[in-house]
Order: C-alpha cells, then sequence, then structure tokens
C-alpha cells in the first residue's frame, strides 16, 4: 500500500510539474502575443501619421503677405498646369474645378492652363483634367493650404534719463 501511495504521489508531483511548466509556457506565448500586439499598434499608429504628415508636406503652402495693413486677409493663389503629349499635333485642353474648401472664383476661365484665385486662410483642393483630340484625359488634384499673415510684435525699450 505504501509503494502504490508512493506511486501516486509521485504521478500527482509529475502532473502538477507538467501543469505549472505548461502554465508558465502559456503565461510566456501570452506575453510574447501581448508584446507582439502592441508592437503591431504601435507600428500601424506610426503608419497612419506619416501618411498624415506625407498628404500635410504635399500641400502646396501659400501664406498671406504682410503689408503692413491689419485689414488685408487675402492671397492671390496662381495654379499652373503643365502637360505634354507625346502625340504630334494633339491639342490639349484643360478644365480645373475645385473639390474642397470655400468656394473661390477661378480667373481668367476654368478651362485655362493657368488660373489663379484670391484666397482667405484655409484649405483648398483643385483638380485639373487634361484632355487631347481622342478625348483621352489626364488628371492632377492638389490642395493649396493658405497661412495667416505673419505679424512680429514690435521690440520696446524703455530707456532712464541719466
Amino acid at each position: 500500500m505504501n509503494n502504490i501511495n508512493g506511486y501516486i504521489i509521485l504521478i500527482i508531483g509529475f502532473g502538477f510539474l507538467f501543469t505549472a511548466r505548461g502554465l508558465e509556457q502559456r503565461a510566456k506565448y501570452e506575453e510574447m502575443d501581448k508584446k507582439k500586439r502592441i508592437r503591431t499598434e504601435r507600428l500601424a499608429f506610426d503608419l497612419r501619421r506619416q501618411a498624415e504628415l506625407d498628404l500635410e508636406l504635399a500641400k502646396c503652402k501659400i501664406r498671406i503677405p504682410h503689408d503692413g495693413n491689419s485689414d488685408t486677409n487675402t492671397a492671390k493663389v496662381v495654379l499652373t498646369a503643365k502637360a505634354s503629349d507625346n502625340d504630334k499635333g494633339d491639342e490639349l485642353s484643360y478644365e480645373w474645378s475645385q473639390t474642397s474648401g470655400a468656394n473661390v472664383n477661378l480667373k481668367p476661365k476654368p478651362n485655362e492652363k493657368e488660373v489663379f484665385f484670391n484666397a482667405v486662410k484655409g484649405e483648398y483642393t483643385f483638380e485639373v483634367i487634361v484632355k487631347d483630340n481622342y478625348n483621352d484625359i489626364g488628371t492632377e488634384t492638389i490642395t493649396v493650404k493658405v497661412l495667416p499673415e505673419l505679424n512680429n510684435s514690435p521690440d520696446v525699450e524703455i530707456q532712464c534719463p541719466v
């Protein structure tokens, strides 16, 4: 009976040992999965942030010029489409359209190669479609970010008479 009890205790001990090792391995794998998930989330965040930065860097930035008049709040923005066609003799036509931002009036006309508008601070997005004689098209989009006028504060110094 003592031998049987010893064997039972030995088997139970090995069972606990293997269970403990299994739990330890499981805890290790769970910790590795947690670290992997954190790295993946951090990488996804970094990629999203980089995409946002790339979009911001791709914007054409125009600053309202400083002219000494605080009432001035517009900048003239000129957009020029550069297009070419390898087929000799094809004429190209241009069509500008605004896709976002406060509405502006494109001058001289939206079907010119170069257009301009007066803009207040904000973001404006435009698309130009260029067609050839065969109605084959090329398109390009640009976002213009108009920045506010810069103005430095006056430097002041008080001098004491001697």
